[in-house]
This record gives C-alpha cells, structure tokens and sequence, in this order.
C-alpha cells in the first residue's frame, strides 16, 4: 500500500492566514480534499513516498485543477502546493 494512503491535516500558508484542510487518500489513487469551501475531488499518484495530488475545483464558469505535492516520512508530510506563483510549502500530519 502506498505510504501516502490515509488522511492528512494539511497546513496551507494563505493570504488569509493557515488553512488546515484534510486531504484523504485511497490506494486507487482517489480521494477527497475537504476545506471550508466544501468537498472537492483528488486524482492521487504515488511513486514509493512520495505523492501528487490533484485537486479540481468546480465552478459555474469554469474548472481549474491544483496541486499538492508531498513526501510521506512516518507520519509527517512535506511538499508544496503548486501555484501560478510558484511553489508554497506544505506541511501535515497523519490523522488516519
């Protein structure tokens, strides 16, 4: 199973301040990225400890997709989140 199977609280740097989402992921390689916002899907794939998340997010107008990647070390997880602007840092812990 991959090391990055289960649920992570995220800790997201914002504008708005540190958003804590909870990213859930399956060994198929789907998942959940739950935020304020609501519920939103995740394509997942894993190579060993490491994984890349995309979250596609829906909205009347259009659809954009962003990503999460990580590296899974026991319980911790450390990537970045992928903007426009560059990669900004992730960090989390298992929760599942």
């Amino acid at each position: 199973m991959p090391a990055a199977v289960g649920g992570w609280r995220l800790q997201i740097p914002t504008t708005r301040g540190v958003e804590q989402p909870v990213l859930a992921l399956a060994a198929d390689g789907t998942g959940i990225f739950q935020s304020p916002e609501g519920p939103l899907p995740v394509v997942a794939t894993y190579d060993g400890n490491d994984v890349m998340a995309a979250v596609t997010h829906k909205t009347v107008m259009t659809n954009f997709t962003f990503r999460i990647r990580g590296t899974i070390d026991g319980d911790r997880f450390e990537g970045a989140w992928m903007t426009v602007d560059g990669p900004h840092a992730v960090t989390g812990e298992r929760i599942t």
